[in-house]
């Protein structure tokens, strides 16, 4: 009767054990179709400039001719975009290492942190100055519903440091 039961109990949870790892397998297939057709998406976008800004178009009453500047300094900014993207991604990969190997005290770590602030920064400048280009590039009413649309995606809401002060924790 207890070799049943334990038989049992390691069939159930041989069984749960191989459920745990079919679903994880399966999650795993789908995150990268996800990411596969996300990039193809993002491929095929960036390939076809019009398409992308055709919102800009239509919501900011462009002429023809402000379009088709509008899509010049979008591709332009597209070698610059790309460029920053690499470097970015390389500094991310080295920041992650220093953090991963508990470097970020010694100098090679403090070479790495310093080096992603640097890069994140000069990512944000060529984002904003990129809006402020292309809004500057428009007839000035599209150019600021434009800004208007455009700042709040410039700050992003988890960069908001709340005003509430945190009292220090008691003595013992």
């Amino acid at each position: 009767m207890r070799m049943k039961k334990a038989k049992s109990v390691n069939t159930m949870l041989m069984a749960i054990l191989l459920g745990i790892l079919a679903f994880l397998i399966s999650r795993g297939v789908q995150n990268y179709q996800r990411e596969r057709d996300f990039a193809q998406n993002v491929s095929s976008l960036e390939n076809d400039t019009a398409s992308v800004l055709a919102w800009m178009k239509k919501e900011l009453n462009l002429t023809d001719e402000e379009f088709a500047k509008e899509c010049r300094i979008h591709e332009e900014h597209m070698v610059e975009y790309h460029r920053l993207c690499e470097e970015m991604k390389a500094s991310r990969e080295r920041l992650t290492l220093a953090l991963q190997n508990n470097n970020e005290l010694n100098s090679e770590g403090q070479a790495a942190i310093r080096d992603y602030e640097t890069h994140f920064e000069a990512c944000e400048r060529a984002v904003i100055q990129h809006v402020k280009h292309v809004a500057a590039a428009m007839n000035p009413k599209a150019g600021q519903t434009y800004l208007k649309l455009m700042i709040p995606h410039l700050f992003p809401e988890h960069e908001i440091i709340p005003t509430k002060t945190v009292s220090p924790p008691d003595s013992p």
